[in-house]
């Protein structure tokens, strides 16, 4: 299985978490996204690890995409939380999760476009190693083809 493939495992596996505590918390909002992105990205996960060309890329594409999206959703509902902090009812455990979560949906992120930049190379069909082998020089050769002199 291909390392962006375990990471977006992973990370789906670390949101369907924050939706168990966002169950036990009664926050139904961090409950429901936690669920929706932790099993839309293990199946991006499960996409990008196939063999064939296109489920692959779709994978790939989408396993970029949600985490970006992941970030956005917990990161905006985080902002909601922390601005209870001033108020009567205070709920900073939902605020410090949904934080987490959007850390590490962002992280993910990173990690997964540093994973596609040195995958793009492979796909394209040619080799990455270089032309000449510096290990055994070629013999030199007389040129073949050429006129003799003549005087």
């Amino acid at each position: 299985m291909p390392i962006a493939s375990r990471v977006m495992l992973v990370l789906g596996a670390v949101l369907l978490a924050g939706g168990a505590v966002g169950w036990f918390v009664r926050d139904g909002g961090t409950l429901r996204a936690g669920v929706a992105m932790g099993l839309a990205m293990i199946a991006a996960g499960a996409a990008a690890a196939q063999g064939r060309t296109s489920l692959r890329k779709t994978g790939l594409f989408i396993g970029t995409f949600l985490p970006l999206l992941a970030a956005a959703v917990f990161g905006w509902r985080a902002i909601d939380y922390w601005k209870t902090l001033g108020s009567d009812v205070p709920r900073p455990f939902p605020a410090v999760m949904l934080t987490l979560l959007s850390a590490a949906s962002l992280i993910t992120l990173l990690v997964l476009m540093k994973l596609r930049a040195g995958d793009a190379v492979a796909e394209r069909g040619y080799s990455v190693l270089p032309m000449e082998s510096r290990a055994a020089p070629a013999p030199e050769s007389a040129p073949q083809n050429q006129p003799a002199d003549r005087a």
